[in-house]
């Protein structure tokens, strides 16, 4: 880990510490978000740490931004900074100019027409807080990157199950702030990039909902010892602790994959992220029974948020059809495409 990622990190996971509690994750649900951790995040300009310098960044780079959504994603942090991020690392790999004010993004094609844009996206992440939104439009058969006010659009809020806000967003004629022509290949890109963002939430929020079962087991008694000495707890704890290592792993190969162009294995570990959310909710809240699911205990803040994430964003489902399609036009064996990486 470079200087400056440990220096992050270690800010951010300091600052998130600072204003992770339950009242906090539960004050989400009556539509209240962490508005003064972004603040906080804002005053030290992190927001811009993973930007080049010839924006006003810092010079960071991807491994950056999947250090810091992991953070976000094991502290369960009600803020779209994964989504600014990410929306922010989409517009500069296009060498278009990121944006400062609250910018979320979403890969449901509108449609341009004669350089105006109208349609609907369904479940967009944090529009209800952001200014702008980094979209894809189709005209014809050419797929643009289009950058759009969100002021500028008719929303209708809701929640996912975790209660972070998703809204679906309408637009209908509007001039888009940017408007950048992109091919298969970047679109693809793009995908990879926001799906490894994802991981990298994900992967933080195994890692917390590992360490509160494993602390779980060892505070609660039955039959006068704690849980842990329990031959099936420890099954228990041995399936979670496996799985938070093969999430851990396949973080560390995304952002390899995203440096060398390998599309594949960015769609094998979303793939296998998708396995990962349901071994670990289910062994967690075998381990912990009903108490999970009680506001005394925070777990079920975790678990939903993991669940309501397997099914949002680029989903497993997407990234299954491009490995088959893949496959179909290789000349390669299964083997050979699962061993050997990027394809040439």
């Amino acid at each position: 880990m470079s200087e400056l990622r440990s220096m992050v990190v270690d800010v951010i996971e300091r600052l998130c510490k600072k204003h992770n509690s339950n009242e906090q994750l539960e004050a989400l649900e009556a539509g209240k978000w962490a508005q003064a951790l972004w603040d906080d995040i804002e005053m030290q300009q992190f927001l811009a740490v993973a930007l080049p310098e010839h924006y006003g960044g810092a010079g960071g780079d991807i491994g950056d931004i999947l250090a810091i959504c992991r953070v976000v994603g094991y502290y369960a942090a009600p803020i779209p900074l994964q989504e600014h991020y990410m929306s922010n690392a989409l517009l500069t790999m296009l060498q278009e100019v990121p944006y400062e004010t609250r910018t979320t993004y979403a890969f449901e094609p509108l449609t341009l027409t004669q350089q105006c844009v109208s349609g609907t996206v369904y479940g967009v992440l944090w529009a209800q807080v952001a200014t702008q939104l980094v979209a894809i439009a189709k005209k014809e058969e050419v797929y643009y990157v289009v950058v759009l006010p969100l002021a500028a659009s008719f929303q209708e809020p809701s929640t996912n199950l975790a209660y972070e806000p998703r809204t679906t967003v309408t637009f209908h004629d509007v001039t888009p702030l940017i408007t950048r022509p992109i091919h298969r290949e970047q679109f693809i890109a793009l995908q990879a990039l926001v799906t490894a963002g994802s991981i990298a939430k994900i992967t933080g929020t195994i890692e917390k909902v590992v360490a509160l079962s494993v602390q779980y087991s060892k505070e609660r008694e039955q039959f006068g010892k704690p849980l842990h000495r329990f031959q099936l707890v420890q099954r228990h704890i041995a399936e979670l602790a496996g799985e938070r290592a093969i999430m851990q792993t396949m973080l560390q190969q995304c952002e390899l994959a995203l440096e060398q162009g390998d599309m594949n294995a960015i769609a094998y570990a979303r793939i296998r992220a998708e396995q990962a959310i349901t071994t670990v909710t289910a062994a967690a809240h075998q381990l912990q029974a009903a108490m999970g699911m009680t506001y005394e205990y925070p777990l079920h803040y975790y678990t939903k948020r993991l669940w309501a994430w397997r099914d949002e964003d680029i989903t497993a489902r997407t990234w299954q059809q491009y490995a088959a399609q893949q496959f179909l036009t290789s000349d390669a064996s299964l083997w050979e495409m699962l061993t050997r990486g990027k394809q040439t």
